[in-house]
């Protein structure tokens, strides 16, 4: 007889990601992980993952600055197309 095995826990859907082009030691993307696009960051080889947006507006398409050291993103927060840093 067939036991039934798990195969994927979690599906996490990855829409958009971007480089710190500076030191290339970050990466940024959004993911739904929680029904909700938030923004978080990861080293490339997806060390010391960091949830960066928590709020349940849209926050997405992150992009360093050009000094690599600061995040621009656009969010719904406040009812419109809003550009954060």
């Amino acid at each position: 007889m067939l036991k039934p095995k798990t195969v994927c826990h979690l599906i996490i859907l990855i829409t958009f990601f971007s480089f710190s082009k500076i030191s290339q030691t970050q990466i940024t993307f959004i993911s739904d992980r929680d029904w909700n696009n938030e923004i978080y960051a990861m080293d490339p080889n997806g060390d010391n993952l960091r949830r960066l947006t928590n709020h349940p507006a849209y926050d997405g398409q992150p992009s360093w600055s050009p000094d690599g050291r600061k995040i621009v993103f656009v969010t719904g927060r406040g009812g419109g197309g809003n550009v954060e840093i």
